[in-house]
């Protein structure tokens, strides 16, 4: 799927594109569960577990990482919030 997405835009010069960047158990702090009706549900994350979970999320960081360096802007989250990196990219691009 990530193929097609390149094709657009590499058609297109004024797209701008960004990948976020950030460890796996800063991903894991922030991770929120679903259920199927969509409302937020209790975490399922334990101590027992965790491991688990950063490994997949490490997995998918990797996976996903060559297609990231093709991106234009290249920013490291380093665990902040949405709202903190949200504010950072507008002042980055709107500056």
């Amino acid at each position: 799927m990530m193929d097609n997405y390149w094709r657009i835009i590499k058609k297109d010069d004024s797209l701008i594109t960004i990948a976020l960047r950030d460890k796996a158990k800063n991903i894991l702090k922030r991770i929120t569960f679903y259920d199927d009706y969509s409302k937020p549900m209790e975490s399922h994350v334990t101590k027992e577990n965790e491991k688990y979970y950063l490994k997949d999320i490490s997995l998918d960081i990797e996976y996903f990482g060559r297609s990231y360096k093709k991106a234009k802007i290249q920013k490291n989250i380093d665990g902040k919030s949405a709202f903190q990196v949200a504010d950072e990219l507008r002042d980055l691009l709107f500056a």
